[in-house]
């Protein structure tokens, strides 16, 4: 396995604070697995994103929603949600 002197150098001092050795293939198989540890948590934050779209478009479908038409309403509710989390975090 050939790696380019950049990234010789950065295994070779990485492996220096760490103590570890700076085989090719270490980091290889170490790449390996951070890219399936984040192809992981990419997809567990999809479903949850899906999750609370479809829980959101549920809310719509059954009217429960509230329409804000000025910025002064927008601030007022946004104000009121932290009150509101505040004090359910500080009970």
């Amino acid at each position: 396995m050939s790696i380019s002197p950049s990234i010789s150098t950065v295994s070779l001092s990485l492996a220096s604070v760490r103590g570890a050795s700076a085989t090719p293939a270490k980091w290889y198989v170490e790449g390996l697995r951070l890219l399936e540890q984040r192809e992981q948590e990419d997809k567990a934050k999809i479903e949850w994103l899906r999750a609370a779209a479809k829980d959101g478009f549920d809310d719509i479908e059954r009217g429960h929603y509230i329409t804000l038409r000025s910025d002064k309403e927008i601030d007022d509710f946004i104000d009121q949600l932290g009150k509101e989390a505040s004090d359910e975090f500080a009970a």
